[in-house]
């Protein structure tokens, strides 16, 4: 598994990465059996949205750690409860 964090670090300060170049080193890592994660402190379909090719291959942490998402389906998701945000309100 490699994971990146997208903010900074993959991504330019455009906010876009080499597509051509990360397209071949993906397919290497395809044939490889090793895994991609992107993480960031941005929404999951912020994240997806780079990936446009194999959004559904990768695996997300998104929000701070919040909502992770891989193989389509939800792997963890930390929900403040509806009485905790009243209080806090």
């Amino acid at each position: 598994m490699i994971a990146v964090d997208m903010d900074g670090t993959f991504l330019d300060s455009q906010m876009n990465y080499q597509r051509s170049i990360f397209r071949k080193i993906y397919q290497y890592f395809k044939r490889n059996g090793i895994h991609f994660v992107a993480t960031s402190g941005n929404q999951y379909y912020q994240l997806k949205s780079f990936f446009d090719d194999y959004q559904d291959e990768i695996t997300y942490v998104s929000e701070n750690g919040a909502l992770i998402i891989g193989n389509k389906q939800d792997n963890f998701c930390n929900e403040i409860p509806y009485s905790d945000v009243e209080t806090i309100v």
